[in-house]
């Protein structure tokens, strides 16, 4: 466990210790900030990488929803084909001129 600690905190392996209580403090002070320090930034990966795929599961939505609506009310292929067509290229051309602003 020590070692995990260690390298996760990234303080080293003993060679050089704290001897006075004082070092000591400080030491244990400076692994808790290492610590909180990476989670915080894998907190924060986390949350980009999470927010970059928000418009796929839109859209991914609407599609499952639609597929559910054509098999409830047996609409036509060739209608669920276009509504389909049409919400895709909706998708992207929104995303286009969000990210053109």
């Amino acid at each position: 466990m020590y070692w995990a600690f260690q390298t996760l905190t990234t303080v080293g392996y003993g060679d050089v210790q704290g001897t006075t209580t004082f070092e000591r403090i400080y030491c244990l002070l400076w692994m808790i900030f290492g610590v909180a320090f990476y989670s915080f930034t894998i907190g924060n990966l986390q949350s980009i990488i999470s927010t970059i795929d928000v418009k796929a599961s839109e859209l991914s939505a609407k599609l499952n929803t639609l597929t559910g609506f054509a098999k409830r009310t047996k609409l036509p292929d060739y209608i669920v084909l276009k509504i389909k067509r049409f919400l895709e290229n909706n998708s992207v051309s929104n995303t286009s001129l969000t990210e053109s602003r």
